[in-house]
């Protein structure tokens, strides 16, 4: 079992960020580089086919959630939903956990304020038993799963304060750039020549050490 894609979706349901983590393709004569395979960085370059099916996979789970709104509310021992958005108004915050299994696929939550972090994880290597994994191991796998959540969720409010978020390096002059460069490392990084949000490595880490993790199960 290992999570394969995960996405942040807004108050009115629209998408953040998306990445899936399924092994990328390599052909050089095919593949686009980082740089200029998806401008928004919605998509990671794995698989468009992967990005369009997780997608569509982690929007089914939405309806879920607000149909599931109701009984969320009255378990719920967590913090007050009322300052949820509208449309998940009866949902309340924290790890919603288990929302339903699509395909070979099962989809899990984690609520915060101003955003949803959704993951799919992959029922390919379940523990021995079927597809429901024991009660132990399925306890043991969801508080792994919170951590991942509320650490992804810490990641994208520091991503938000990040007042760097977007440097048009284009429209800097040459002398410029390397000031620029030594007062904004803390914030961005550069790879392969693109100015990226350390987001998106503290991403990679995160759900790297999930998925080892998981193979020590």
């Amino acid at each position: 079992m290992s999570l394969v894609a995960i996405g942040l979706i807004g108050n009115d349901n629209e998408p953040l960020y998306f990445k899936d983590f399924t092994p990328r393709e390599v052909n050089p004569s095919t593949t686009p580089t980082d740089s200029s395979s998806d401008a928004t960085n919605l998509l990671s370059t794995s698989s468009l086919s992967n990005s369009t099916k997780f997608q569509f996979i982690l929007h089914s789970a939405l309806d879920s959630i607000e149909s599931n709104g109701a009984r969320w509310r009255s378990s719920s021992t967590g913090p007050s939903s009322e300052v949820a958005s509208h449309s998940r108004a009866a949902v309340p915050l924290g790890f919603l956990g288990f929302l339903l299994p699509i395909d070979s696929y099962r989809i899990y939550a984690y609520h915060g304020l101003g955003v949803l972090v959704m993951g799919i994880v992959s029922e390919s290597s379940l523990p021995s038993g079927g597809l429901s994994p024991s009660m132990s191991s399925q306890h043991v796998y969801e508080r792994l799963l919170h951590g991942l959540f509320y650490r992804t969720y810490r990641l994208y409010l520091t991503a938000l304060c990040n007042p760097f978020h977007h440097i048009p390096m284009d429209s800097i002059h040459e002398p410029e750039k390397d000031e620029i460069s030594n007062f904004v490392s803390g914030h961005v990084e550069i790879e392969g020549g693109v100015w990226r949000p350390k987001f998106q490595r503290g991403l990679d880490c995160i759900v790297g050490e999930f998925n080892r993790t998981l193979t020590q199960l």
